[in-house]
């Protein structure tokens, strides 16, 4: 088995554990903004930051970090899955997602200077 044969799978599972992992940390980020919400609704709010304020107060900001984290670790994984993948391409379709991919870059990159142009003169 050639090492990159047995890279790619490995690649491969790491890839769908970060993006998993990312999609759990959203559903739980889901859950806390709807069980902050009630905290500050309730009747019983003084009391709820008396008991568990520590937990209300520290529990959203290791969630931001976790979701930073993940972020971080995905972004590794696409660069360096990036060669990886598109080697395995036929050149035909290598060449069609290349072109595709510069033509939505540049539609971004014009988008953005035409949004900068109007906050400039407006």
């Amino acid at each position: 088995m050639s090492k990159s044969a047995a890279v790619e799978p490995s690649w491969a599972l790491i890839t769908e554990s970060v993006a998993s992992a990312k999609l759990n940390a959203y559903r739980l980020s889901h859950m806390l903004h709807r069980a902050l919400a009630m905290v500050e609704n309730s009747p019983g709010k003084e009391h709820l930051y008396q008991v568990a304020g520590d937990l209300i107060q520290s529990v959203p900001e290791r969630l931001d970090k976790l979701e930073s984290d993940l972020d971080r670790a995905s972004y590794i994984l696409s660069r360096m899955g990036e060669d990886s993948l598109r080697d395995s391409l036929p050149l035909a379709d290598r060449d069609l997602v290349d072109e595709a991919f510069h033509k939505t870059k540049d539609a971004s990159a014009s988008r953005v200077s035409v949004r900068f142009l109007k906050e400039q003169v407006g």
